[in-house]
């Protein structure tokens, strides 16, 4: 027994000196927010080095909290004119026109999209001018550089319509270039995300279908082409699929996948 004890403490005080603490902040920091909050998204748009958080809501106003420093948020939608009001399922930080700030998509349900320019100390409305606009049940925003042009194109998954690839053309606007670049997906899609993850050096895409529909898994054959190829990587698993996101779960050079679904959750391994 005397020789147990000494272990045991060690490894009481062994676990406490390693155990992460967290803390809830909301309302301290003035975010506890009510209501039908549906997505956040987290960038530094305004360059200060504090990252902000921009709430989409699928009732009232979004909301843009702006990040002052030692836990300060002041909520500045209506000063920035991103105050949207209606129904938004998601959003999206990022540079679209290469200028080295953030810019806004929001993905609305129902609703046409809406793309905001940041032009500094306020946002600009430019979906019109940037044939940005797309219509239906918005699931989720990608953005990535497809073609390896510098320009970030975006991926737009629909539960229930076809999905959209709004290639950046740069000055130019965007185009819609889903079919024509490989992917026909017209199932109930979810959640997306890319990666390479065969290491090519080309952006691939994984999309998660919900209804046992199958996901789908799409390799970038460069310039911005894709072939499907879930049924011989075996990443086309059949589910309720909702989310995934993407990590390197065993430290190795490859990419892998989790999948949330209605009922049990799974991880892809990536072996190469």
């Amino acid at each position: 027994m005397t020789r147990i004890l000494p272990i045991l403490l060690f490894m009481l005080v062994f676990q406490a000196a390693f155990t992460q603490q967290f803390s809830d902040m909301s309302s301290l920091i003035n975010f506890a927010q009510t209501g039908r909050n549906h997505g956040l998204s987290v960038g530094d748009f305004n360059n200060d080095g504090h990252d902000d958080i921009y709430v989409s809501r699928r009732e009232g106003k979004n909301k843009l909290f702006v990040n002052q420093g030692d836990f300060d948020f002041v909520e500045m939608s209506s000063e920035y004119g991103i105050d949207y009001e209606g129904d938004t399922n998601c959003s999206l930080w990022w540079d679209y026109d290469n200028d080295g700030d953030l810019d806004l998509y929001l993905g609305n349900k129902f609703e046409n999209t809406v793309l905001y320019r940041n032009d500094g100390d306020v946002f600009t409305d430019v979906t019109e001018e940037n044939n940005a606009s797309t219509y239906g049940n918005l699931r989720s925003l990608n953005a990535a550089d497809i073609d390896n042009d510098g320009d970030l194109d975006l991926y737009i998954a629909f539960a229930a319509r076809q999905n959209v690839l709004l290639l950046n053309e740069g000055d130019d606007g965007f185009s819609d270039v889903l079919e024509e670049r490989g992917i026909d997906d017209k199932g109930s899609s979810m959640g997306a995300v890319f990666m390479d993850y065969n290491q090519d050096g080309w952006i691939d895409l994984y999309q998660t279908r919900d209804g046992n529909q199958g996901n789908l898994l799409y390799l970038n054959t460069g310039d911005g082409f894709f072939e499907d190829k879930s049924e011989e990587s075996r990443a086309g698993l059949k589910g309720m699929g909702m989310g995934v996101d993407v990590g390197y779960i065993n430290d190795d050079e490859w990419p892998d996948l989790y999948v949330t679904n209605l009922y049990e959750n799974f991880l892809l391994l990536n072996n190469g």
